[in-house]
């Protein structure tokens, strides 16, 4: 998909946000959860846990990209060290 051919491409986060990235991997989960305690079809289990695996990897990429200074308390990208 378009989405992770994107992220492959990422070498920073200029002009991402790190909360709406984690926001949405929290949603997808969300999702994910009910789906599974729910009856649905296998397709749609499959779907979802896709789409929660490719969350989570964005979030581990953001992660690698991110360093949290103690000193400052701000973020900032590897590059700026």
């Amino acid at each position: 998909p378009l989405d992770v051919e994107f992220w492959r491409r990422q070498t920073s986060l200029h002009g991402l946000s790190l909360q709406s990235i984690l926001w949405r991997s929290f949603q997808t989960f969300i999702i994910f959860l009910y789906v599974f305690y729910h009856p649905m079809n296998i397709l749609v289990r499959i779907t979802v846990s896709i789409g929660l695996i490719i969350e989570l990897w964005k979030v581990t990429k953001v992660y690698r990209f991110v360093a949290r200074d103690p000193s400052s308390g701000t973020i900032a990208s590897d590059k700026d060290r």
